[in-house]
């Protein structure tokens, strides 16, 4: 439990997340709907981890997860200048531009859906 009885975000099965930020956690116990997000470029990059470290005898698992994700989650499209911004924050600051580039569609988007912690703090500071 967290401070005052409220209960400790869980991991999502679907995507891995472990930190939850407290501001979008309690929108969700407060019953506001949210709609979470995901890039295709994400996935992509999720399968050359997988690639790299998952035994083809688990592919079926892996199939199951994909479809999890793409059934739960919205895809967000990111808008040309997401792309631009992505290559600033990237020659900035953040050296992994898949990271970048959800900051700069959630920002173009309005939306949020970023697992980086630090990124999800410096969208809800900008908010």
């Amino acid at each position: 439990m967290g401070e005052a009885g409220d209960p400790e975000p869980r991991a999502n099965p679907a995507n891995g997340i472990k930190d939850i930020h407290t501001q979008v956690f309690r929108s969700i116990v407060s019953g506001e709907t949210l709609e979470a997000h995901y890039l295709e470029v994400a996935l992509l990059e999720a399968m050359w981890k997988v690639l790299k470290i998952v035994g083809r005898e688990k592919l079926e698992r892996v199939k199951i997860g994909l479809e999890a994700i793409r059934k739960s989650y919205r895809v967000a499209e990111p808008p040309p200048e997401a792309y631009i911004e992505a290559i600033k924050i990237y020659d900035k600051e953040h050296r992994d531009y898949i990271d970048a580039l959800h900051y700069a569609t959630a920002k173009a988007l309005g939306i949020l859906f970023s697992n980086d912690r630090l990124l999800v703090h410096r969208v809800l500071e900008e908010q």
